[in-house]
């Protein structure tokens, strides 16, 4: 599950991606990315994914770890966790912009 606080530290680092490394040459972006697979992101695409992370759009679902499956279909509000009162793990789901 990623906290409303970590979900807050994720965004803050895309800003600093797009304002520090963006403007410089993908080449010096490298090291830091988990895989040479993909190019790093463009300032712009950076901008949609940060404005895509909104804390508004944060929920969370209860999901089962041996199964694999979502226990329910209720998404619960970062407020309503400590009310949701379900034992099970939390996956955290990221709503779609309207």
């Amino acid at each position: 599950m990623i906290t409303p606080r970590e979900f807050t530290a994720l965004r803050a680092a895309l800003l600093y991606w797009r304002e520090e490394m963006c403007p410089h040459p993908e080449s010096l972006a490298m090291p830091y990315l988990d895989t040479l697979q993909f190019a790093p992101l463009s300032a712009e695409e950076v901008n949609v994914l940060r404005n895509a992370l909104t804390p508004a759009r944060l929920r969370y679902v209860a999901f089962h770890l041996g199964t694999r499956r979502l226990m329910n279909n209720r998404l619960v509000l970062p407020t309503e966790l400590s009310e949701a009162g379900e034992e099970a793990p939390w996956a955290t789901v990221v709503l779609p912009s309207d």
